[in-house]
């Protein structure tokens, strides 16, 4: 068992059809006596569980880090079915169970009424809705009605101006902000690092502020955001408590989010950022971001990293197009030194990592040198050279072999003497010499020099340090 995971309760998974005849599929376990629970629905059973067995696995590795890379099932277990009635009843049963469900964020500082409030509004939905799908409807809680013109909501149909939730930043001393009515946000502070420990919470005394090398001078940072909180942003939560949260680098499944009621089913439990340009000054841009640096074959995970200056771009999908072409650069003679003020030892390469170098089952997927097009070229015509050249000494020998059988089939021998010995041909044994010398002028020796000749192919491009190496020593793909 990994370290510092103790599986309290086993895996399972609970199928209920709906009304509609679409499949609401929950997974839940308990780690270190806390509940995780996932759900997902869709028209088909299968999807449905596809969808919640991804969901579950997610958050899972968001809340353990040390799960990364592993096959779950292995480690926690593989998840023995139930029927939703048990599943209700546990979570009726199990005060655990209930908060993992309903329960909204900065569960830590709601008092006892606001509990109940909580309970009740979950309480009163429509289960059947299941997990809300964005953009059915287009608003995820209710229009906003406006005081004035005789209560028109304001939708931004109409002429109206669109009021949608608008989760509250958690500022820091210092931060200057631009801040849009719908959901955009542009803060102009110090480097920020959320996920070390960056409690969303609106009391003072558990708030930190410390995040990044935000203590350090020289680490300004720019953030602008579009969607925060994504994709179904709250202000605040059943019981009426404001939602205040730093930035959302990577996706992360709070369990106090889970089953939160929306204007058509339950929040999914996720948060994310949308779409984020960040910038900054002293960052460690791959850690934040949860990038992988495992490139060459035998790297392992750095435990300290130098900071540098860091551009990140996050959305959903990413696009660059130029009318005429693009370049993408590293290093160079004329960039030996970073912003740090340190010297580059070495120019990295550019590496494109699919799926962050993880594929749908946790295992890594090793990067690998990106050819070189024109050295492969030459690589290649050398081994059909080759190629021709082994083909041409089999022919030679299969000539030389035919000749010294058609001398064979058309020779005699002379009869011997009574009681004497035969005489050899003497045209046989002039044509096997000939055929003998043949064979080790063009075809031993032409193996020699074949052999050679792979060893020269080996030397020119399949070793690295050859200027013809038919590999990138810097870019790779996986």
């Amino acid at each position: 068992m990994t370290e510092n995971i103790k599986v309290t309760r086993k895996p399972t998974y609970s199928v209920q059809k709906l009304k509609d005849g679409s499949s609401l599929v929950r997974y839940s376990t308990q780690i270190n006596g806390r509940e995780i629970v996932s759900e997902y629905r869709a028209k088909s059973t299968g999807e449905a569980l596809s969808g919640a067995k991804s969901r579950y696995e997610r958050t899972l590795r968001s809340r353990h880090e040390e799960l990364s890379g592993q096959d779950l099932d292995n480690v926690i277990g593989t998840p023995t079915q139930e029927s939703p009635e048990n599943f209700k009843f546990r979570q009726s049963q199990d005060p655990e169970l209930t908060e993992a469900s309903n329960l909204a964020l900065d569960t830590d500082s709601l008092d006892p009424e606001e509990l109940l409030s909580i309970e009740r509004a979950a309480s009163s939905q429509d289960e059947d809705k299941g997990i809300m799908t964005k953009g059915m409807p287009k608003n995820h809680v209710p229009y906003v009605v406006s005081m004035e013109g005789q209560g028109m909501e304001l939708t931004g149909d109409a002429g109206t101006v669109l009021e949608e939730p608008n989760p509250k930043y958690l500022f820091r001393p210092g931060d200057e902000s631009i801040i849009g009515k719908n959901n955009t946000i542009i803060v102009m502070g110090r480097d920020h690092s959320p996920q070390n420990s960056q409690i969303y919470s609106k009391e003072i005394a558990k708030r930190n502020y410390n995040s990044g090398y935000s203590d350090h001078m020289g680490a300004g940072a720019i953030d602008i955001v579009a969607g925060r909180l994504a994709p179904f942003p709250l202000e605040t939560l059943p019981a009426g408590k404001d939602i205040v949260a730093a930035p959302s680098f990577n996706t992360s499944y709070p369990v106090e989010l889970q089953n939160v009621n929306l204007t058509n089913g339950k929040h999914p439990g996720m948060v994310m950022d949308a779409a984020r340009i960040y910038i900054s000054q002293m960052t460690n841009i791959d850690e934040n971001f949860k990038i992988s640096t495992l490139i060459r074959p035998g790297d392992s995970v750095s435990k300290s990293v130098a900071p540098t200056s860091g551009i990140m771009l996050k959305a959903d999908k990413v696009r660059m197009h130029a009318r005429q072409d693009i370049k993408i650069i590293t290093g160079g003679p004329y960039e030996t030194i970073n912003s740090q003020g340190n010297e580059i030892r070495k120019n990295n390469g550019i590496h494109l990592i699919a799926q962050n170098g993880i594929d749908e089952r946790g295992r890594p997927i090793p990067q690998q040198p990106i050819p070189l097009g024109d050295n492969l070229m030459i690589a290649l015509e050398s081994i059909m050279k080759n190629i021709s050249d082994l083909t041409g000494s089999l022919d030679a020998y299969v000539e030389f072999q035919m000749r010294f059988n058609r001398v064979v089939g058309n020779s005699f021998e002379l009869l011997p003497i009574p009681g004497g010995i035969t005489a050899g041909n003497p045209l046989t044994k002039l044509q096997s010499i000939i055929t003998t010398i043949e064979q080790i002028v063009k075809t031993r020796l032409g193996a020699f020099y074949q052999e050679l000749n792979n060893f020269n192919f080996r030397t020119n491009y399949l070793e690295p340090t050859s200027k013809n190496y038919i590999n990138s020593q810097y870019n790779t793909v996986n």
